[in-house]
């Protein structure tokens, strides 16, 4: 096992040359070096990281890949109302740090440049058996295709393709975007006649059909009032 000693970094001054170092890679200690830099300004970032040499060529993305699609599962559980509600706040998103880190996964997986990604995009993204890239979520017929599901689970308007909004909000983790400010944004949204609460015609409003708001509505209305 590689250590590094807390002094050491608090020193700035790291000995990579004693045992067991000898044994690692230049790249990998040139990472560790850039990680652990003292000044916080100089110090590299998460998304930088991810685009280190021995990331990318000793470490590739599969291990991330599986965090994303863990993400994706855990969203396609939640109700209709709640995607709903984190697609809207992804909307809203002022943090750019968010949309930057997830917009450029994101470009890297649409290869066509559409603005979305199809199915076959998404599997061949996250290194899965390649499949044809323009084949849409609601083409690719594959029930026991544990991508599929996930992927089709992270469609929140069901037109057969993942935008950059519901991409963000199926692979964001939840208590990141659900903060205090943005649910009461999000519920501002909904709640479009100001009566506080969120009727099945407010949902009519968002989703522009009675028969989806009233499937939305029915999964959280538990008392039967709409």
């Amino acid at each position: 096992m590689c250590v590094i000693v807390e002094s050491e970094i608090r020193r700035g001054s790291l000995d990579l040359e004693s045992k067991p170092w000898p044994c690692v890679s230049e790249n990998a200690k040139d990472l560790v070096k850039k990680m652990l830099t003292k000044d916080p300004n100089s110090r590299i970032s998460a998304s930088n990281v991810l685009e280190h040499s021995w990331i990318k060529i000793q470490a590739p993305y599969k291990p991330i890949d599986n965090v994303l699609v863990l993400r994706m599962k855990r969203f396609g559980a939640m109700n209709k109302l709640k995607k709903l509600a984190l697609y809207v706040i992804v909307e809203g998103l002022e943090d750019e740090l968010i949309k930057d880190d997830k917009d450029r996964v994101f470009k890297k997986m649409d290869t066509d440049g559409s603005g979305s990604i199809t199915y076959g995009e998404l599997r061949n993204g996250l290194n899965a058996p390649r499949s044809h890239p323009n084949l849409s979520l609601s083409e690719a017929k594959q029930p026991r295709n544990h991508l599929y599901l996930t992927a089709l689970c992270a469609d929140v308007d069901g037109n057969g393709r993942m935008d950059l909004y519901e991409y963000i909000s199926a692979t964001t983790e939840t208590n990141v975007l659900v903060t205090d400010e943005n649910l009461h944004k999000a519920f501002q949204y909904f709640d479009k006649d100001g009566s506080g609460y969120i009727t099945k015609n407010n949902l009519k409003h968002v989703v522009g059909d009675e028969a989806n708001a009233k499937d939305i509505i029915s999964e959280v209305d538990t008392d039967n009032v709409n």
